[in-house]
C-alpha cells in the first residue's frame, strides 16, 4: 500500500489525491494529474504538490569534471520545481525527453509558471547536490 505525503498542504478538500493519482499521466517515476505532481520518495512513498503552487519548473544540467589525470565530463539532468513559497524541490531524471514531456504536461496544467533551463559546472571532487537551491 502507498502512502501519500503532501510537501505544501492543500487548501482544496474536494481534490482527493488519492483520485487524482490513479488517473495521472505517468513519467517514470513522476506521476501529473490534474490537480496534483506526484513523485516516488523511498520505497513506498509518493511525495505530491498543488501544481497549482508550482511558480518556476526547470531542466538543470550539471556537467562534472572529475579532478584526477584524465577529466572526461559528463553530465547530470534534474527538474527543479519552486513552488510560491520559495520551497525547491530536485528530481534526477537523467533522460531529456521525459524531463521535457514532463514540463508540457505542467506547463499546460499551470500556464502561470515560469520555464526555464539552468546549466552548471562542477570541478573536482564537488558532486551537484552542493549546489542544491543555487540557480
Amino acid at each position: 500500500m502507498k502512502k501519500f505525503i503532501s510537501d505544501i498542504p492543500s487548501h482544496d478538500a474536494s481534490v482527493n489525491p488519492i483520485e487524482d493519482y490513479s488517473k495521472a499521466k505517468k513519467f517514470r517515476y513522476v506521476s501529473i494529474g490534474d490537480h496534483y505532481f506526484f513523485y516516488r520518495w523511498l520505497l513506498f512513498m509518493i511525495r505530491y504538490i498543488p501544481i497549482k503552487n508550482i511558480a518556476r519548473c526547470y531542466i538543470r544540467v550539471d556537467t562534472c569534471v572529475s579532478g584526477c589525470c584524465v577529466a572526461v565530463p559528463f553530465d547530470s539532468k534534474s527538474l527543479v520545481l519552486v513552488t510560491d513559497n520559495g520551497k525547491h524541490k530536485k528530481l534526477w531524471l537523467d533522460d531529456r525527453s521525459v524531463l521535457n514531456s514532463i514540463i508540457e504536461e505542467l506547463k499546460q496544467k499551470n500556464n502561470n509558471m515560469t520555464i526555464g533551463y539552468v546549466q552548471k559546472t562542477v570541478q573536482g571532487n564537488e558532486h551537484p547536490r552542493h549546489l542544491e537551491g543555487t540557480s
